[in-house]
């Protein structure tokens, strides 16, 4: 509505209207964040939404690891055999765990 607009003139609604009964809304991994700053939840009736939402910052957190790197101690051609390491990331608070994948570009050839 339009008293709505004027605490947070640019929204984008997350999906469709949340049941009474709820009290989460999943946000879908790769969900682009754009300009957005905040979350805002409003309660509507069968009349209006309400004016002024709940909100919250949104925290957008960052983790990547840094310093990859593996010697070879297999010295056989096409057999490899050693410790893969790796710096932690600064920022872990969201980390549960790390997946390691061997991986080739398209089409085959050296990594970039």
């Amino acid at each position: 509505g339009a008293a709505a607009d004027g605490v947070w003139p640019v929204r984008s609604q997350l999906g469709g209207d949340v049941p009474p009964e709820a009290k989460a809304s999943e946000v879908p991994a790769e969900t682009a964040l754009g300009a957005f700053t905040a979350w805002a939840v409003y309660t509507v009736s069968a009349l209006a939404e309400q004016t002024t939402p709940a909100a919250a910052e949104v925290v957008d957190t960052i983790s990547v690891v840094a310093d990859v790197s593996f010697p070879d101690f297999d010295l056989d051609l096409g057999d490899i055999g050693g410790v893969l390491e790796w710096s932690a990331p600064a920022e872990a608070s969201q980390v549960t765990h790390y997946n390691v994948y061997f991986v080739a570009p398209r089409g085959g050839g050296p990594t970039p």
